[in-house]
């Protein structure tokens, strides 16, 4: 389950249930700074320590890659970059979100 409301810092957490318990996102699920694990036996904590800020690890893997002389990241091709794109403003089609 996906929550997300709201303006510029939106929150958007994240609770998928999973085979052996729930993971419980808290914040902007993209981006965690930290996780609860619920088990039938436990509940755990996990923090983590990351330098990110929205799209911190795309720009440092950009910047990666120009200073390599690349056009085009083995990770994320331009073929899957398009379709990405398609994918989205077809489920922005679906749901009636326009930014007009």
């Amino acid at each position: 389950m996906v929550h997300q409301a709201g303006l510029q810092f939106a929150r958007a957490n994240a609770s998928p249930i999973v085979e052996k318990g729930k993971i419980h996102v808290d914040s902007r699920f993209h981006e965690p700074t930290s996780v609860k694990v619920f088990t039938p036996e436990d509940e755990e904590n996990f923090e983590f320590e990351i330098p990110s800020n929205a799209y911190y690890f795309e720009v440092k893997h950009v910047t990666e890659m120009l200073r390599q002389g690349k056009k085009e990241s083995p990770l994320m091709s331009f073929e899957k970059s398009l379709n990405l794109i398609r994918l989205i403003d077809k489920v922005k089609k679906k749901i009636g979100l326009s930014y007009s």
